[in-house]
């Protein structure tokens, strides 16, 4: 659990850092992590960074059917998906 923690924290950091910082599209892409595990991420839109962690049984799929998602859409929206989510 101490690991996961310490790799989600790394992982917000390196997207609120300026990667893609001129997004327009969807950018879909996978981060491996220390035991060669694939996280699928994805950022959208510019201006203030918003990260969306999804339920536990869900996916970041889930974000996209409400209106919230509509509404942030004008922020830089950055979402993942857990371990065995996506």
């Amino acid at each position: 659990m101490k690991k996961s923690i310490i790799i989600l924290n790394i992982l917000m950091l390196w997207l609120l850092t300026g990667y893609n910082s001129h997004a327009q599209q969807v950018v879909g892409n996978y981060y491996t992590s220390f035991d060669g595990t694939k996280i699928y991420y994805e950022v959208k839109g510019n201006g203030f960074p918003v990260i969306l962690v999804h339920g536990f049984s869900g996916t970041g799929e889930g974000w996209k059917k409400g209106q919230l998602y509509t509404d942030l859409l004008k922020c830089r929206l950055s979402g993942y998906h857990f371990r065995s989510a996506g």
